[in-house]
């Protein structure tokens, strides 16, 4: 499959996964996260900006990127380089956010957000190796 639509059809599987454990997380915990209105309220745009821009990424730019850097990432499964991936975004989206957060918010979103990214970057890297049909070993 060309690589710009794996790219695309991983990233779309990979933000809905990563919803899909945002809501599962307000299930259980209680602690509800809807990140584009995060995203929104840090940078004052209407929410419905904020939900077209964390789809755009979710689905355009994260999974572009993992394409261009993939092979430089340290595992050598698309899964874990995903992991890796996803590590790394969630550190910047937590600097670029916490000081909007009060001190007793911050535990549960800390939990929730680093689970929302884990499950992103472990559904795009496994996606990115399904849909290519094998499995790319940049190092060998």
């Amino acid at each position: 499959m060309d690589d710009r639509i794996t790219a695309l059809v991983s990233g779309a599987l990979a933000t809905a996964a990563m919803l899909a454990a945002v809501y599962l997380a307000e299930v259980v915990a209680g602690y509800r996260v809807l990140v584009y209105q995060l995203f929104g309220g840090v940078v004052t745009i209407p929410e419905t900006v904020g939900l077209v821009v964390f789809v755009a990424f979710g689905v355009l730019v994260w999974p572009t990127v993992f394409l261009i850097v993939g092979e430089n990432l340290a595992p050598t499964r698309e899964g874990m380089r995903g992991v890796v991936l996803a590590l790394l975004l969630w550190i910047a989206f937590f600097v670029a956010l916490v000081p909007a957060f009060d001190v007793t918010e911050l535990f549960p979103f800390i939990a929730a957000s680093l689970l929302a990214h884990l499950v992103y970057g472990l559904v795009l890297g496994l996606s990115f190796e399904a849909l290519d049909g094998e499995h790319r070993d940049w190092r060998a």
